[in-house]
């Protein structure tokens, strides 16, 4: 397992710019004039453990004050879990937090979803072309399982309606 990329979700989205190829009805942000309308920041080091991360949680905190300062969006419209706040980010509270951020989204919303944790490839059990799928490690990935990618299709993905942005 590897972190996942810790850098600033804010600098990293308008660099980015441009339509998501893998989605017709996804785009990333394009320009400085949108501002976002909900964020969920995940930062798991997984403390205690032998799978520890040093700045994971410090990520998250960068990207809240980046957010708040650069984006003037209000702490409401940010949902927070990390190791150390009172709601873990176990796989269940990711899925529930992935469903409030996709809940009512609407055309021209941009919504932000920032990992910060471990990731992990693995065999794929079904007879499809991809030999691995991609998974991220929520706090409790040894008891619940992985979070893999064809969930967060489902859940992150497919409920947006046209129009909506996701970074």
């Amino acid at each position: 397992m590897s972190e996942a990329d810790t850098t600033n979700p804010v600098e990293l989205a308008s660099d980015i710019g441009g339509e998501n190829p893998e989605s017709s009805n996804t785009n990333i942000i394009d320009d400085e004039q949108h501002g976002f309308t909900k964020a969920l920041l995940i930062g798991i080091n997984y403390l205690g453990t032998r799978d520890r991360l040093e700045n994971a949680i410090d990520s998250v905190r960068i990207a809240k004050k980046s957010l708040n300062s650069n984006f003037n969006m209000n702490d409401d419209n940010i949902h927070i879990m990390t190791d150390v706040t009172g709601k873990k980010p176990s796989k269940f509270n990711i899925l529930d937090e992935l469903n409030w951020l996709v809940n009512n989204a609407k055309k021209d919303d941009v919504l932000l979803f920032h990992f910060a944790g471990h990731g992990n490839q693995l065999l794929n059990s079904d007879n499809e072309q991809h030999s691995k799928v991609e998974a991220l490690c929520p706090l409790d990935y040894n008891e619940s399982g992985c979070i893999m990618d064809e969930e967060l299709i489902e859940v992150l993905i497919k409920p947006l309606p046209q129009g909506c942005k996701l970074v």
